[in-house]
């Protein structure tokens, strides 16, 4: 089928997704291109909240969801749009739908046929042709109504959608009027006892091997390393991390903050138990002169690569960097103002960096700014990646560049995987292995995740407040209350003991199971308008408090 450029909505799926006709009567599913709207409340559980900075109630997310499919539904229903491909975006998503900037007439007034010869490709509006009428970006109305946020891949359009995005939450529009950053709870900031570090390659300099003092993290006494191509053999031990001061640069043999590696993504194995989160950020804090926001590359090719990261990879990370108070961007242009910040983490770029994006990250280092290049075994990635990697090391200076290598670990590896090892072997000189913030008062051991308080019809008990464990041991909750704020309270049976990052239910109505606890009362007692959850320990000591509004 020709590449359509207008069709016909036949259905609004919800507020990133359309079905369209096109005037030949083919028909297809399109994925608004660049944003990503809540799941509608009907499909919360799939929501990840990680994703929306500073929001922590998934339910609040999945109302905000069903509006942004109403706001979708009032404005393309019906409607003839303009679907416009990205110069730097495929066709077609995973799920044969198609990535498409969405135009329409907000008037509703526009029946005009295909556009001319004169649209732009990015989307951003052409001048000439029947679509004149056509001048809205859906897309780009949905994120700065703040219905939703924008999608962390390589898209032409990608940073000056983050700055709509920022003003949006600046401005408390849409479902940001309930993004609080700083209240964001810390999680997994203890110190590195361990740590795995996913397909990785060793470190060397543009001479030879790296000298063990520059290497603050190393595989195993049992990990082996296979040399590809022009890879430097090592007799001894094998570096993964190294670092080079002056320059302000360090480089990680492979992605060691990789969301693929965490459980509640489908990996078979706990791995909220390493290190890997303060290490990493106690990596770049130590080589960047000044503080402010993180800022992750994504205009490189990273988002498509199995090998590299974009931000939309590193959603629990980036979770950790809010519960540290660091904010985080990415960034898809270099070359024309880099925003300031800490530091700038590179993982493979499959596009070479030009000479200005150079010049930029050098300027940005010079203003004190960190560099971290993360790589991947060459078994899995190109060479010319590993090249791209290189050569920003070397526009900063450094003599660090990544090895052309695999190593592996059969006797110590992460889910019995030895292209996943597994290591303590860490150079304690470095002062890297504590907390990131080792004098932050410890948080709620038990803190309330959401309220559902909207009863369904005729049962008006079928209400719910679910806590966590939120401390790095079991915790007993025997006679804990909970209470709101009229005065009704909830007592825990006694025995009751919550793992670490366990859940537990507290149901208004009636039942019994162990994960499922109930009141037993027989009417509601969360207010839908907002309400007060007070959690209080068997002595009476107020534990934590979480206030919601009904939105």
């Amino acid at each position: 089928m020709p590449d359509p450029t207008t069709a016909a909505v036949t259905d609004v799926v919800d507020g990133d997704t359309l079905d369209v006709e096109f005037p030949d009567g083919e028909t297809g599913t399109v994925r608004v291109l660049g944003i990503d709207t809540p799941e509608t409340t009907d499909n919360v559980e799939a929501e990840r909240r990680r994703e929306w900075e500073g929001i922590e109630s998934i339910d609040y997310l999945g109302r905000w969801g069903s509006r942004a499919s109403e706001f979708a539904r009032e404005r393309l229903a019906g409607a003839t749009v303009e679907l416009v491909e990205d110069p730097n975006e495929p066709s077609r998503d995973q799920f044969d739908r198609l990535l498409r900037y969405v135009r329409y007439d907000p008037d509703g007034s526009d029946d005009s046929g295909p556009p001319g010869d004169g649209d732009d490709a990015d989307g951003s509006g052409g001048s000439d042709g029947p679509s004149e009428a056509r001048d809205t970006v859906y897309n780009r109305l949905a994120v700065a109504e703040g219905f939703a946020r924008v999608y962390g891949s390589g898209f032409a359009r990608h940073d000056e959608y983050r700055a709509v995005e920022e003003t949006a939450r600046d401005e408390s529009r849409g479902l940001w009027a309930r993004s609080d950053l700083p209240a964001t709870p810390e999680i997994r900031d203890r110190p590195v006892e361990r740590a795995f570090v996913p397909d990785p390659a060793t470190v060397r300099t543009a001479s030879g091997t790296l000298a063990d003092g520059r290497a603050p993290v190393f595989a195993g006494e049992g990990a082996t390393q296979t040399l590809a191509g022009d890879g430097v053999e090592y007799d001894g031990r094998l570096p993964l991390v190294g670092v080079d001061d002056d320059a302000r640069v360090a480089v990680v043999g492979g992605p060691m903050v990789d969301e693929w590696y965490e459980q509640a993504e489908g990996f078979p194995t706990d791995t909220s138990g390493f290190g890997n989160f303060p290490l990493f950020t106690n990596l770049l804090a130590s080589l960047s002169d000044r503080g402010g926001q993180l800022l992750v590359d994504g205009g490189h090719g990273q988002f498509d690569a199995d090998y590299a990261l974009s931000s939309e990879d590193m959603a629990y990370y980036l979770r950790y960097l809010e519960g540290q108070d660091i904010g985080h961007r990415q960034v898809n242009t270099l070359a024309d103002g880099m925003p300031d910040g800490r530091a700038l983490v590179v993982t493979a770029p499959a596009a070479a960096y030009t000479d200005a994006e150079l010049a930029a990250v050098e300027s940005f280092r010079d203003a004190g700014g960190a560099v971290l290049l993360v790589g991947h075994a060459a078994d899995g990635m190109p060479a010319d990646a590993r090249e791209n990697l290189d050569a920003v090391a070397a526009a900063l200076g450094s003599d660090l560049r990544l090895n052309g290598d695999a190593v592996t670990d059969e006797g110590s590896a992460l889910n019995g995987d030895p292209a996943i090892p597994v290591t303590s072997a860490f150079d304690d000189s470095f002062d890297l292995f504590g907390a990131f913030t080792p004098e932050r008062p410890a948080g709620p051991p038990l803190s309330v995740v959401r309220v559902e308080s909207g009863a369904d019809a005729g049962e008006p008990t079928s209400e719910r407040v679910v806590v966590e464990n939120a401390g790095d041991g079991p915790l007993d909750v025997s006679g804990w209350r909970i209470a709101d704020a009229a005065g009704h309270e909830y007592r825990f049976p006694e025995g009751l003991t919550l793992p670490a990052g366990a859940r537990a239910a507290v149901n208004t109505g009636s039942g019994g199971t162990a994960v499922e606890l109930y009141w037993g009362r027989n009417s509601p007692v969360w207010n839908d308008a907002g309400d007060t959850v007070s959690v209080y320990d068997d002595g009476g000591s107020l534990v934590t408090e979480y206030a919601y509004d009904g939105e």
